[in-house]
């Protein structure tokens, strides 16, 4: 590449992240609030964590359906390592939100425990139920996404 060429390739890939920035900024606010979230159930088998991160799949789709799929890659990447720094940083502030004892642990000390143990039964309850309802979110979103594609390519065509 010619000096004019690196310039104009720099001058582009500022320009796309630049009208990347939204959908980034969209990403790394989904993984901070999904990982704030994942820490607090409802009920027994279900954390708050699995009703924001659905929404990760529509900026992605948005992303690969307005600009490509190298762009919502980017997106992605960008939007994900954000999140991470941004979560990293926000495990470092001790908030203590309501004292006392957890009912969750007491009534799986009681019930479900099994032969797998505590933690381990938890864990696989809580992925199954929060992937379920992540699964679910996704599919009934598909609704509205599929009322913004079709609006942006009305507007674009």
């Amino acid at each position: 590449m010619s000096g004019g060429q690196v310039s104009e390739h720099l001058d582009k890939t500022g320009y796309n992240m630049k009208k990347l920035f939204p959908g980034i900024l969209a990403m790394a606010t989904i993984v901070v609030v999904s990982n704030i979230l994942v820490q607090f159930f409802i009920g027994n088998w279900l954390t708050w964590g699995a009703f924001t991160y659905p929404f990760a799949f529509l900026v992605t789709d948005i992303i690969n359906r307005m600009y490509g799929p190298s762009d919502a890659r980017r997106v992605v990447f960008f939007g994900f390592i954000v999140g991470i720094i941004c979560s990293l940083i926000g495990t470092q502030i001790n908030i203590e939100i309501a004292p006392g004892t957890d009912h969750n642990i007491d009534f799986f000390n009681e019930i479900v425990m099994g032969p797998l143990g505590f933690e381990q039964t938890r864990w696989i309850a809580t992925a199954l139920v929060d992937w379920s309802v992540k699964v679910s979110i996704a599919l009934i979103a598909l609704i509205p996404f599929r009322m913004i594609i079709i609006s942006y390519y009305a507007r674009n065509n």
